[in-house]
Parts: C-alpha cells; sequence; structure tokens
C-alpha cells in the first residue's frame, strides 16, 4: 500500500518548504552583527527579556521578572517568582512598554501584569484558556497570541490568532483582530503552536502591532485602531512548521527527538522584533548540529536582506529571546560548555547571557520597499 494521502500531502509540504529556504537563502547574508556587549547572567536561568528604558532591561525566568541596569549590571526584582496573586512562578516571557510590564508562562496558563511606576498589581490571573502564545502591550492595550481551549482541546475552528483588550484578566472577553487566513491546515498548525514555536507579537513606537505565527507566512501589520495595514514576507513559506502536530503531541515526551526530526529541520521563528527599518524576524538556524540566528528584513513578498548575528551555540536544544529599542537590540540566550552539555534535555544549567547588538543603519521602510518594487 501507499502513504495516506495525508503523509503525501504533508511531505509535498515540507518539501515546498525546503524549496522556499533554498530560494530564500539566494538573498546573501548582508552582514554579520558583532555583539557591542555580551553579559554572563549569574543566577537562575533567565529566558526572556524586555527593554524597560534605555539603561535597563527587565529580564524573566526562573528568579520571577528582575529589572537589569545596563550602567552598572546591577539587578531588582520586579515580579517575584512565587504563587499568584502575589507572583508568577517562572515566567518564561516579560513585555512592556515602559509604564507596564506583563509577565508569562504559557505552558502553565499564567500572566501577571504590574504597573512599573506605580509599582503595582494590575492582575494576575491563572485560566486554562487561552493557550498564550505570546503578549504585546502598548499603553492601555494588550494583544495577545492565542487560542482558545476547551474540555477537548482547541475551540477555535475560525482561526482567531490575536485578540484585543484592554490591559486585565479577563482574556475570554478581548475582540478577535487577527485570524489565520491561508486555509483549515494553517489554522490546524495555530490550534496547535505553543509558546517559543507557535510566532511572536511586536509593537513598533507609532503603535502598529506586528504579527507572525508559525501556521502561514508574512509579517501582518495592523495600526493602533485595528486596521490591517500591509502583509510582508508574504511567500515566506519556508518558516511555516507543517510538523506542530509532531511538536506538540508525537515528541511531547521525547525532546531530542522533537528537536533533532523536527525543529532542527528547518528555519524557525524563534522572535519579531521591531527595527527602524520595519519589523525583522529573529531566525533560528541548525548547521552541523550548530544553533544559530540571523535576521530576516521582509519585503512586500520575501526577504529584503539578512543580518546574522554573531552568536551561536552547540545544538540541537536553544532559543534566543530578543527585543529591540530603536537601533539597541539585547536577546537573551543560553551556551553550554561542551558538547555533553548540550546533549542535555534539561538545559536550565547552562551558562546564560545577555548580549547586545547595535543594528544596522535605517534604509527604507517595508511600505517604502513594496513602493519601489522590491
Amino acid at each position: 500500500m501507499g502513504e495516506p494521502l495525508s503523509k503525501q500531502l504533508l511531505s509535498k509540504q515540507i518539501r515546498a518548504s525546503f524549496l522556499l529556504f533554498f530560494l530564500g537563502a539566494q538573498v546573501s547574508v548582508a552582514q554579520t552583527l558583532a555583539p557591542v556587549s555580551v553579559r554572563p547572567l549569574e543566577g537562575p536561568l533567565v529566558t526572556g527579556v524586555a527593554w524597560l528604558d534605555g539603561t535597563h532591561v527587565l529580564l524573566a525566568g526562573a528568579a520571577g521578572v528582575r529589572k537589569f541596569s545596563l550602567d552598572d549590571a546591577t539587578s531588582s526584582g520586579v515580579i517575584a517568582s512565587v504563587a499568584l496573586p502575589d507572583g508568577i512562578p517562572y515566567p518564561l516571557a516579560v513585555v512592556s512598554d515602559g509604564r507596564t510590564v506583563v509577565a508569562s508562562n504559557g505552558f502553565e496558563r499564567t500572566q501577571f501584569a504590574w504597573n512599573a511606576a506605580k509599582g503595582q498589581r494590575l492582575f494576575a490571573r491563572s485560566s486554562m484558556s487561552p493557550l498564550v502564545i505570546d503578549l504585546a502591550v502598548s499603553r492601555d492595550r494588550l494583544d495577545i497570541l492565542a487560542w482558545p481551549v476547551d474540555g477537548a482541546g482547541a475551540n477555535n475552528p475560525d482561526g482567531v490568532a490575536v485578540w484585543r483588550g484592554g490591559v486585565n484578566y479577563r482574556f475570554n472577553e478581548f475582540k478577535p483582530l487577527h485570524r489565520i487566513t491561508s486555509g483549515p491546515e494553517s489554522v490546524a498548525i495555530f490550534n496547535e503552536s505553543l509558546p517559543m514555536y507557535g510566532g511572536a507579537l511586536a509593537v513598533e513606537k507609532n503603535g502598529t502591532l506586528d504579527v507572525i505565527t508559525a501556521a502561514e507566512p508574512g509579517v501582518f501589520q495592523y495600526s493602533p485602531d485595528g486596521v490591517l495595514l500591509r502583509r510582508v514576507g508574504a511567500r515566506l513559506g519556508e518558516l511555516v512548521m507543517h510538523r506542530m502536530h509532531d511538536i506538540n503531541v508525537t515528541y511531547s515526551t521525547d525532546t531530542v527527538s522533537r528537536y533533532t526530526k523536527v525543529i532542527n529541520q528547518q528555519p524557525t521563528i524563534d522572535d519579531l522584533i521591531t527595527t527602524p527599518e520595519g519589523p525583522a524576524i529573529v531566525v533560528r538556524l541548525v548547521k552541523d548540529n550548530v544553533v544559530g540566528w540571523e535576521l530576516w528584513y521582509p519585503n512586500d513578498e520575501r526577504l529584503e536582506k539578512r543580518v546574522k548575528l554573531g552568536i551561536s551555540r552547540l545544538g540541537p536544544f536553544g532559543h534566543l529571546s530578543c527585543d529591540a529599542r530603536e537601533a539597541d537590540l539585547a536577546c537573551v540566550y543560553q551556551a553550554p560548555v561542551s558538547a555533553s552539555a548540550a546533549a542535555l534535555p534539561n538545559q536550565s544549567s547552562a551558562p546564560g547571557f545577555l548580549v547586545q547588538f547595535k543594528l544596522p543603519a535605517s534604509h527604507a521602510r517595508p511600505e517604502q520597499r513594496a513602493s519601489k518594487g522590491k
């Protein structure tokens, strides 16, 4: 007997993704961006970073959320890693607009918001639904990349990917903003997406929301009042994770196979940042068991340029979390000191680093590049 039709279709989609990656690689790496600062992070594992102001970043991880000074490397607690409602245990991600801080652990279905100016809790929530992949905050607006859940699993037949509301805990009352539009298979991918693998949000200085998912190609840009402005990178199909079911289900308890057999077989989305040139996708790439990262700047259809970040680590594991403030890019990652340490499924003891880059000088933004026909 031949392969089931569904498996044949999946094989064709994966082969198409590899072809797209080959075509995308024809846009050569414009430069390698060397770090301007590399700081070892002492203490518990750090997995998320966000700018608070021009001299401080927020670090999220096993110690909660801490404010780190770039001037003297001192840190202080912002949100404790304790039980709700007094803190949030092990936040994996943190976002901030300089006034509001929101921490999240999408796997544990917990979120915590803090008013940085007043030093007050805004909300603490724990709910099975929705499953939050990423968040973005801008003034009194909170956007979540998430899919609703009921007792049977995903309850999101319309493929709503981004929901918008105020800075409050009532996520189930948020209004749909962005839907998956590429068909049922893309909706199914999104409805199995998980934090770290499913996509990212970023807010530009003017309040524009940038959205990318691993379910369909492109970065979608929405105005502050919720109007779709444009879609860039509309043919970046190599970033679609057709095997999300294998990540979520098949290899849910087999971390090594999840990475070696699925995640490391294609370029994947680690994060999304805003730059003076518009959005840039933080793309994770693995070659010869070395994990590296590039910034992919999309134009109307595919890529305007690729910029390699001058950091890497031994595989098969490892992700990069980044946040940009104008031309200043801050990222956190782990770099094990040996091949044996890098191969351990539990990477929580691997040395962590806060890395800063200076982004390339501004040229044309996506809307200007599109108008020039690039």
